[in-house]
């Protein structure tokens, strides 16, 4: 049997070619990072947060699920589905509910990102088997995100 650090010293390495770009001029170097933060910025940035993490609701109880979604007020981000679901203990995933969202642009802010809040309310938890993980998913025509779920404790009075 060979020793692993052996092996280790008998492989091969090779140099990967370098990438074009990094063989340009600093000047040019300098307009490339230039142009791709124009393109990030103009894209906009989505994201889809759920705070808090934790929560422990009573049987009988109405649970908030929190989401909120940030977009840039583009046309092809004021229009959108959100989703919520939750995936129980043994990841069993139902839907809950889900909604569509048509944003009227504000005069004079167009460009500007905007974080929206989507919360849902769930029916009343009927037993402990509805504890597990609820989660907020938005989707766009060209992107979906989801957030990081909230974790729901069912519990008896």
């Amino acid at each position: 049997m060979q020793n692993p650090r052996e092996s280790h010293q008998n492989q091969e390495w090779r140099c990967l070619p370098v990438p074009y770009f990094l063989s340009l001029s600093p000047s040019i170097l300098i307009d490339v990072r230039w142009l791709l933060t124009i393109i990030t910025l103009a894209g906009g940035q989505v994201n889809v947060q759920q705070r808090p993490p934790i929560r422990v609701a009573l049987l009988k109880e109405e649970v908030s699920i929190p989401c909120k979604v940030t977009f840039p007020y583009i046309m092809k981000y004021t229009k959108f589905s959100v989703f919520y679901y939750w995936i129980n203990l043994v990841g069993k995933k139902t839907f809950i509910y889900s909604k569509s969202v048509k944003i009227q642009i504000p005069p004079g802010e167009e460009n500007r990102t905007t974080t929206q809040s989507y919360d849902h309310k769930t029916t009343p938890l009927e037993s402990t088997s509805f504890t597990g993980t609820y989660y907020c998913e938005v989707k766009w025509d060209h992107i979906v995100k989801v957030g990081s779920g909230v974790f729901v404790l069912a519990r008896g009075k």
